[in-house]
């Protein structure tokens, strides 16, 4: 300000507080209306996001479902191996031990398959 002008009084300023009012006024609605958009984007977002966690969870889910049968299939297919592996040779001597008791007592006089049996008991 210089010396010559005149002071300004509170009534000479209403007029540009009341203008600078209204102006801040303006603002802070078109600010509110902006700020409403970008919560509703951001929401959007959230929800968008929970549901490709979902869908991926899901998706994960049935991958690892998928992986425990293939898992399990593949215990059973060894397990199997494993059981004939051992009881291949038991079976065949059993076999082969009642497959030649039986031919011995077609070929033996009953006499001796008696004697056999009593010894048994």
């Amino acid at each position: 300000m210089r010396p010559d002008e005149p002071v300004p009084t509170l009534d000479d300023l209403d007029p540009e507080i009341e203008s600078f009012r209204r102006a801040l006024e303006v603002s802070l609605e078109e600010e509110k209306t902006r700020l409403r958009e970008e919560q509703g984007k951001a929401l959007e977002r959230i929800r968008e996001l929970s549901e490709n966690s979902i869908t991926l969870a899901e998706s994960e889910w049935e991958k690892y479902e998928e992986m425990l049968r293939s898992s399990r299939e593949s215990f059973i297919e060894e397990l199997r191996g494993r059981m004939s592996y051992v009881l291949d040779p038991v079976l065949e001597r059993l076999m082969n031990g009642d497959l030649v008791e039986r031919a011995a007592s077609g070929i033996l006089p009953a006499a001796y398959r008696e004697r056999k049996e009593g010894c048994r008991s």
